[in-house]
């Protein structure tokens, strides 16, 4: 592939994938709720903190193997096919989950700043989200103009990654500066500083297991490696700067509504409670902080700045999932499916990017609701990527002697398997759980990733893969804990309707 990636570009694509839509919603919906201010800013920085080791680990592992694949290529170099294998299917969990939150997030955008304008045409709803055929239109037609900036001249694509990141960063930073600058009442005013109900150190730890979800992509760059216009050694350079950058916008958009709501409600605490009730504008917090601090030209700033979120996001799941899929190609994993490996005259997976987009342009007809599931459960994608790549850098590191190497794969081993604690066991320490529904899509993404695996050891002449049966018996296990926490959740939620029935 032709070296095109600037370091700039390079930092367009991770902080740029990293940043999507769930920045602009979470604040109101999960963060402030879960942790409040101080909480939210701990969790994030430590979060923060856990992805730059992870960070690390890729940057050493990108300057030993530079070219696509990523994850896959070091857990494949690293441990064998199998679990190339394993870390590739998580890593499609992970990326198309997010490439689909955000292009399904357009609708919401839409909502929030035209109203009903693009509510036309054909009408269904599905797990309670009303779908029609103008704002699927929508998505569609964003998620084409992703797929074509991608097949473009690429050096244009990675200058447009970089200015739509620029200006995310710049748009956040003036509404969060003038919120805080119209702000009075000082600290006393932004209490209180936790949310109620649990102790402050597990209301962090609800944060702390987002946090691979909220930086997911931030590592995709390395999929890219070999088309860098740098040198390999200064990717970390790239990743700590794009890190850095993540954080600024989520704590900015956390804080917005703390420093500015609407009148009639004491605190941050009572507007987050009672947004839920509300419509429009008031319904969004971070969008109802902008209107107050700087008018209508607020919302008009931030609605631009998440628009450029969420095609940045687009984009850099596009260019990863390609690279990825380039990558497993190459390897011969799926023999009859090499032509999805072929580039064009400029480099570009042309097979695999057009293939990424038409598999996702039917998503928007299964609604926001239904997508939302595989969201939920895209972080484990993300942490069993971060796993293997740190275990990766560890045995390597050991092998050259290096120890400062060996210590953060080590500990980015460890920060993994707690990332996968917090997110899949319910009520363990944090007290957060996935929806039933989440667990369902979890045993099936299982089920289908084991189907493909079965094909390609079925094709495989080379005899890589059957070599690491405890792989594929975790996978198992977890199909069996994933389908019995459907079950158990799925009950007690039909047990307390029922309930509810008969008392009423």
């Amino acid at each position: 592939m032709k070296k095109h990636l600037s370091m700039l570009s390079a930092w367009g694509l991770s902080f740029g994938y990293a940043v999507g839509w769930g920045a602009f919603v979470m604040p109101g919906a999960e963060f402030l709720p879960s942790a409040g201010p101080l909480g939210t800013v701990i969790g994030i920085a430590v979060g923060a903190a856990a992805m730059a080791v992870i960070g690390w680990n890729y940057h050493r592992m990108v300057s030993a193997f530079p070219g696509p694949g990523g994850a896959y290529a070091y857990a494949r170099n690293a441990f064998g096919a199998d679990y190339g294998y394993l870390t590739a299917w998580s890593l499609t969990l992970a990326y198309m989950a997010i490439l689909w939150a955000n292009a399904t997030a357009l609708v919401l955008l839409a909502r929030y700043m035209f109203g009903d304008i693009l509510q036309f045409g054909w009408h269904d709803t599905l797990a309670g989200f009303d779908i029609y055929l103008g704002e699927v239109l929508l998505s569609v037609a964003v998620m084409v103009l992703a797929g074509c900036v991608c097949l473009w001249r690429r050096r244009l694509a990675g200058r447009i990654q970089a200015a739509l990141a620029l200006f995310m960063l710049a748009g956040v930073s003036v509404a969060f500066f003038f919120a805080l600058s119209r702000h009075e009442g000082g600290l006393a005013s932004m209490a209180p500083a936790f949310a109620s109900g649990a102790k402050p150190f597990s209301q962090v730890l609800r944060i702390l297991a987002m946090m691979p979800w909220a930086f997911v992509g931030f590592e995709a760059v390395s999929h890219s490696s070999d088309e860098f216009a740098f040198g390999c050694g200064r990717l970390w350079k790239v990743l700590a700067a794009a890190i850095l950058a993540s954080v600024a916008m989520y704590a900015m958009l956390a804080l917005l509504p703390v420093l500015a709501h609407p009148e009639g409600y004491l605190t941050w605490a009572d507007y987050i409670t009672g947004s839920v009730g509300l419509a429009g504008l008031d319904s969004m917090p971070t969008f109802a902080a902008a209107r107050i601090a700087m008018g209508n030209g607020g919302v008009a700033l931030l609605g631009g700045t998440m628009f450029a979120a969420i095609f940045t996001g687009i984009v850099g799941a596009t260019v990863a999932m390609s690279r990825l899929l380039c990558a497993i190609s190459a390897d011969g994993v799926f023999p009859r499916w090499r032509w999805l490996g072929r580039t064009d005259r400029n480099g570009s997976p042309r097979n695999a990017v057009m293939f990424v987009v038409g598999v996702s342009l039917a998503i928007p007809f299964f609604g926001r609701t239904v997508i939302g599931w595989p969201v939920e459960v895209s972080s484990i994608g993300a942490a069993v990527a971060y796993c293997y790549t740190s275990a990766a850098a560890f045995k390597f590191a050991k092998e050259r002697g290096d120890r400062a190497t060996a210590a953060t794969g080590l500990a980015g081993v460890a920060m993994s398997v707690v990332f996968c604690l917090l997110l899949l066991v319910p009520n363990y320490i944090s007290g957060s759980a996935l929806s039933a529904e989440s667990y369902l899509v979890l045993a099936l993404w299982c089920i289908v990733g084991f189907a493909l695996y079965w094909y390609a050891y079925r094709n495989d002449t080379r005899q890589r893969f059957g070599r690491s049966p405890v792989v594929w018996t975790g996978i198992v296990v977890l199909v069996f804990f994933s389908s019995l926490m459907w079950v158990r959740l799925a009950t007690q939620r039909a047990t307390g309707r029922t309930v509810e029935a008969i008392v009423g």
